[in-house]
């Protein structure tokens, strides 16, 4: 289990983060987890970690820097998507 799936953590987002989640989560995508070299994946079915990056089929990658800060190539688990929409507050500057 990762830290962001303890279920008393509450995801800081912004509102343009919540819009993406949002979006790819009525796609289809449940999960999101950053490979090595910093990219971000988003995913219909829960990846693996093989060497440096998650694998599966079904992946989008989401090529937007500084979103998702939280999300951690050291994090044992991919996150679920529905864990950040059900435990998110939306901020306007999420460095507060």
């Amino acid at each position: 289990m990762n830290k962001y799936q303890e279920g008393n953590t509450v995801y800081k987002i912004s509102l343009l983060e919540y819009e993406l989640l949002k979006y790819y989560f009525h796609k289809g995508y449940k999960y999101i987890a950053r490979n090595n070299d910093e990219s971000l994946f988003i995913y219909r079915n829960k990846p693996q970690r093989i060497n440096y990056e998650w694998c599966v089929n079904g992946y989008r990658a989401i090529d937007f820097k500084g979103l998702f800060s939280f999300i951690k190539w050291e994090d044992e688990e991919p996150t679920l998507i529905q864990n950040i929409l059900d435990n998110c507050e939306v901020v306007e500057n999420v460095g507060e």
